[in-house]
């Protein structure tokens, strides 16, 4: 008995992780210890103090200030819905922490959370999020605009999670807003290499309840580089002049899409610039599932090219006075459904095969999805607006 009660408490101190807590305010100095009561001035700073577990909490103010991120969490229970052993960068008042791009995410298993990533802080500077060779990275809930103020920024992105690791991707872009980037789609020319909104390069990433508007250049969600088990779905992507999604084609010989889902989204108004359509498929292998997705406007067509025999049927129709709430084509407008919208209850939970759990169970607002499964960021309820409330202050938890 004393033996196996020895070994239980040695398992349980192996895979045991710190719940540390480290606070950030405005008005912290990072000569403090980084507790709520002595708060750190820089979320480098809380940083630099964490293991794998910890959370890094910071308070609504502006941070004018730039933000590497130095250490990586574990793999053993970071993952969609379970952030135990990912060190978390949370913004207590969703939105209400301003900080300039760009934040560097140069490291695995790490989450971002509610961040006001305001390209306005710091001028042309391009990206909101960027990242190279990790794993199992969560960027959640994040508002991220006016990057690349000037347009026409060539080969970047707004999140870019590049590749580099071996059996990296498995990232998870879960419900931000990305709008105006790359100057806007009225204040550029888009072209090819242009700044895309999501920028996905690794197999079994999961992209699913963003907003993704009103970009310069570039498609809004994209990857070129022949993903596999990659799921894009309930997303609301609209006003990208360049193309709203795209599976790319790399010219690697021997490698194609495989295991992709792309389906409940709504794509509307994109392609008017670079003639790429709303959803772009090229070099497709098998195994496919690209459906239920709800486009119109479009340029030239709703789809462009075809996916190793995915059917593209299913697909409902609208007009921007039935689908949405208030339709601007920018963060000015409400991309609510409307009650008459043919994305209520038209959606799919079909994976492709192998694939389980590849549509989200809440929305971009948090509320609880059901079958019949509504398409989009949003599922019916009632209208509000994308921005919370000004004057918060942090809720420290």
């Amino acid at each position: 008995m004393r033996r196996i009660l020895l070994v239980l408490l040695l398992l349980s101190a192996v895979t045991a992780v710190a719940q540390n807590n480290y606070y950030v305010t405005s008005t912290g100095s990072d000569s403090n210890s980084c507790s709520q009561s002595s708060p750190c001035a820089t979320i480098d700073h809380a940083g630099s103090l964490t293991v794998a577990g910890d959370t890094v909490h910071v308070a609504a103010g502006t941070y004018n200030q730039s933000v590497t991120i130095p250490n990586a969490g574990t793999a053993t229970n970071c993952s969609l819905g379970n952030t135990s052993s990912c060190i978390t960068y949370i913004c207590d008042v969703k939105w209400s922490c301003r900080i300039p791009p760009v934040v560097t995410l140069n490291q695995s298993y790490v989450v971002i959370k509610n961040f006001d990533i305001d390209g306005t802080l710091s001028g042309n500077v391009c990206c909101g999020i960027d990242g190279s060779g990790t794993t199992g990275d969560q960027i959640i809930g994040n508002k991220i605009h006016d990057t690349s103020s000037g347009g026409n920024a060539t080969s970047n992105c707004v999140i870019c999670m590049d590749a580099g690791a071996v059996g990296g991707g498995h990232h998870i872009y879960d419900g931000n807003f990305i709008y105006h980037n790359n100057g806007g789609a009225s204040g550029s020319t888009a072209n090819n290499s242009g700044q895309h909104g999501i920028y996905s390069e690794l197999d079994h990433d999961i992209i699913q309840n963003n907003i993704v508007m009103d970009q310069g250049g570039g498609w809004c969600i994209h990857s070129w580089h022949k993903v596999t088990d990659w799921t894009v779905t309930n997303n609301t992507v609209l006003n990208c002049p360049n193309g709203g999604i795209v599976l790319g084609d790399d010219s690697s010989t021997g490698v194609a899409h495989n295991n992709d889902v792309i389906t409940d989204n709504i794509v509307v108004n994109s392609g008017s610039g670079g003639g790429n359509g709303g959803i772009d498929l090229r070099a497709c292998g098998t195994n496919n599932v690209v459906q239920n997705n709800l486009m119109y406007g479009n340029t030239p067509s709703n789809y462009v090219g075809s996916c190793g025999g995915a059917t593209l049927g299913g697909t409902p129709t609208g007009s921007n006075s039935t689908t949405f709430v208030n339709y601007t084509g920018t963060a000015t407008g409400d991309y609510h459904l409307q009650a008459s919208s043919t994305a209520i209850g038209t959606g799919t939970t079909t994976c492709a095969a192998g694939v389980s759990n590849c549509v989200p169970t809440t929305d971009f607002d948090g509320n609880s999805r059901n079958n019949p499964w509504d398409i989009g960021a949003y599922v019916l309820s009632a209208p509000g607006a994308l921005n919370p409330p000004t004057g918060l202050t942090a809720n420290v938890q």
